[in-house]
């Protein structure tokens, strides 16, 4: 269970009056560098409600929603020293150069796939260490997970359908991605608009080979068949 406090600060002649620990039953995590005086309070419902009952009535205690708590403490100093934490962990691997760089990177390259699972790694750790100080929540948490698989699904899908490579019946090997897909209904319908029955083709593994037309309606079927596969794979 989490609570979420905001608070007056009372300084007197003698004493600072403000919102207190007063065991170690529930955590309290306060926010600084922000006008507003607002803590987070971990715990057992008993044990949050006995810390707030201790509470002087002179602090104007009262409870926040956590949108109202999340929007106060954004531009805390706690905040933003896990935010420096999370870019510290990424330093450690790459440098602003590393990371230009392997951004130019295809999505396929070994190295980009590499620093996307490095990245995703660092940004867990942060999150988890704001559901330690009730920034985010473990429903918020899951979601954003939820969101990473998503993502992480799309960009395999997308390298997939980049990297299409289809074999037909007389043994030769076609590129099967989009771009490749195009250029063979092109010549197909040039093919039979013009009678021709075969081309010169460059193949999947770069060599350039006298097809047949009907080859090629063959490898633009098997691309389109897998094409198809991989849009509706774990749907």
């Amino acid at each position: 269970m989490v609570k979420y406090y905001a608070y007056d600060l009372i300084k007197t002649p003698y004493t600072i009056l403000e919102f207190s620990v007063r065991d170690d039953d529930a955590k309290v995590s306060y926010f600084t560098g922000i006008p507003d005086h607002v803590v987070s309070v971990m715990g057992e419902d008993l044990s949050i409600a006995k810390l707030v009952a201790s509470q002087s009535p002179e602090i104007n205690l009262r409870e926040i929603t956590h949108d109202v708590f999340r929007d106060a403490v954004t531009d805390s100093d706690q905040i933003a020293q896990i935010n420096r934490q999370v870019k510290h962990h990424i330093s450690q691997r790459y440098d602003v150069a590393d990371e230009v760089a392997v951004l130019k990177l295809d999505i396929s390259d070994p190295q980009r796939i590499d620093y996307n699972s490095y990245i995703l790694d660092c940004k867990n750790i942060g999150r988890e260490l704001k559901v330690s100080v009730g920034y985010l929540t473990d429903t918020e948490q899951l979601d954003l997970q939820a969101k990473d698989a998503r993502d992480l699904y799309k960009d395999n899908r997308d390298r997939a359908l980049n990297n299409i490579v289809v074999t037909i019946s007389t043994g030769k090997t076609f590129d099967g991605d989009e771009t490749s897909q195009d250029r063979m209904a092109r010549a197909i319908l040039t093919g039979q608009a013009t009678g021709q029955i075969e081309t010169s083709w460059t193949l999947a593994d770069n060599t350039s080979q006298v097809v047949t037309i009907a080859e090629m309606v063959e490898a633009l079927a098997l691309s389109l068949q897998k094409q198809s596969e991989l849009w509706f794979e774990g749907v």
